[in-house]
């Protein structure tokens, strides 16, 4: 009986454990999302980076519309250094770095079920069509039409 006690005592100490330790995965994981934004805001593009391509193959977090807000802020400001720094590879992280900025704004909104990213992307979007105009002009003037 003593040893029955015991033995469910042990498996109820490790299902505690490893519940535990999945929740501290998930925090960690959107750990990653909020320290994306705060590179962003600190210059640090290429940890904002890192941090969110980390977040973006997660189970916990690659469906979060936190973290495709983040995606697209990355994305906007790794194009916005490039192009104020003349640095073509910030420019080009991404594929169609612009266009994916504000695709993962938009699948944001799309995840956003209370509404809260909205805002924050509804504040980005000045500043994205002016990128869009920025680069449409430097295109047509390499007279590359096609993009």
């Amino acid at each position: 009986m003593k040893n029955n006690f015991l033995s469910l005592m042990l498996i109820t100490a490790l299902a505690v454990i490893f519940a535990g330790c999945t929740t501290l995965d998930a925090v960690a994981q959107k750990g990653k999302v909020s320290s994306a934004l705060n590179y962003v805001g600190a210059g640090n593009l290429d940890k904002a980076k890192e941090a969110i391509d980390a977040a973006l193959v997660h189970e916990k977090t690659k469906a979060w519309a936190k973290t495709y807000y983040a995606v697209g802020r990355v994305a906007q400001a790794l194009w916005e250094k490039g192009l104020e720094t003349d640095n073509e590879k910030l420019m080009t992280k991404y594929d169609n770095q612009l266009i994916y900025a504000y695709d993962s704004y938009i699948k944001a909104i799309d995840l956003d079920k209370k509404k809260n990213i909205e805002k924050m992307i509804i504040v980005q979007l000045p500043s994205l069509a002016n990128d869009f105009l920025t680069w449409a002009a430097m295109e047509f003037e390499n007279e590359n039409y096609k993009e």
